[in-house]
Parts: C-alpha cells; sequence; structure tokens
C-alpha cells in the first residue's frame, strides 16, 4: 500500500509519511497491510484524526505518521502526534513499533525525526507520557534528550524544550 506523499521525513534508513485522509481511511478498512500492520490502537484513533483533518487541513503532519523503511518500503510501525499543537505550541507525540522490529533503535531515530519537524514547524514544547515499567520507551525518550517532568505511581511525564525559545538566564 505505497501511498505518494509530498510530505516526508527521511534519514539514512527511515522513511515517515503523514497519513492523509485516502490512506486513512483504507487503513481503518484493512485488516492489516503489513505485518501487525496497522495495529488496533492506531485504527482506533484514525477516525478521530480523520475527522479534524476533514475539518482542518492545518492538522496535517500532527496526527499519525509511518514509519518504513527507505529503501524497501517494509513498515516498521507509526509515531505521530496528539493533534496540532496547542495555545501554548506544544503537542504530545506517541509511538508504536512493531514487536519484531523494536530494539533496533527504530523508534528513538523516529522520534528524533518527528521532533526536529516539529520544532522546524515552531513548535516550543514535546511531551510524552509512558508508563513507569515501560522502560524501553523511556530510554527512547532521554535518548532524544526528553527530562523527566513529573511522576506519578503508574506514569511518567517527559517534556522536550525547543531551544529556540527557552528563557535563557545568565549568571554574573
Amino acid at each position: 500500500m505505497e501511498r505518494s506523499c509530498t510530505m516526508m521525513i527521511s534519514s539514512s534508513r527511515l522513511l515517515l509519511k503523514p497519513i492523509d485522509l485516502e490512506w486513512g481511511n483504507e487503513l481503518i478498512i484493512t485488516t492489516t497491510v503489513g505485518e501487525n500492520w496497522p495495529s488496533n490502537a492506531l485504527k482506533s484513533i484514525l477516525p478521530f484524526y480523520l475527522e479534524r483533518l476533514e475539518k482542518d487541513e492545518k492538522e496535517f503532519g500532527f496526527g499519525p505518521w509511518v514509519v518504513m523503511d527507505k529503501s524497501s518500503g517494509r513498515i516498521y510501525g507509526n509515531i505521530g502526534f496528539k493533534g496540532k499543537a496547542d495555545k501554548n505550541q506544544q503537542v504530545e507525540i506517541g509511538y508504536e513499533i512493531i514487536l519484531e522490529y523494536r530494539n533496533k533503535g527504530i523508534a528513538t531515530e523516529a522520534v528524533g525525526l518527528l521532533c526536529r519537524w516539529a520544532f522546524e514547524h515552531q513548535i516550543k514544547k514535546i511531551i510524552a507520557i509512558t508508563l513507569k515499567d515501560n522502560k524501553p520507551s523511556q530510554q527512547v525518550l532521554l535518548k532524544n534528550e526528553f527530562e523527566k517532568a513529573k511522576q506519578d505511581n503508574e506514569i511518567i511525564y517527559f517534556r522536550k524544550i525547543n531551544f529556540q525559545y527557552k528563557s535563557v538566564s545568565f549568571i554574573n
């Protein structure tokens, strides 16, 4: 299910493509495109994302993206934001890599690419939420220079600030 899309992010090994209306509607009714993808989690959020996208084209890029192998087109999973920025220019990132492709640096690389894209689009802060016992996800965030903002009994909240907007204080 190859898609032509003018908006893409790439590295030497990964290609990230945002899901558009046509592709999203196909994914909702598709059982699977590749190995265990799309997940039920992605399929459950797609109707809400597509509804927002249909009403506001500026949502494009601030929803789900597909994470693919740049040379083969193999789908590794998905990543994305949970909607466009709020009034503080903040977005929340989430990601899901197919089990057999985990622990290969794919999530770490994809998070880095999407964070860079967001900061280039005037996002001031990216937040992420992970379960306290999800150590691999925490490592993905820490490797991408997210910092722990707070935690409760089960959840850790992370944030990454765009240094272009971070206030700087000088000590004499």
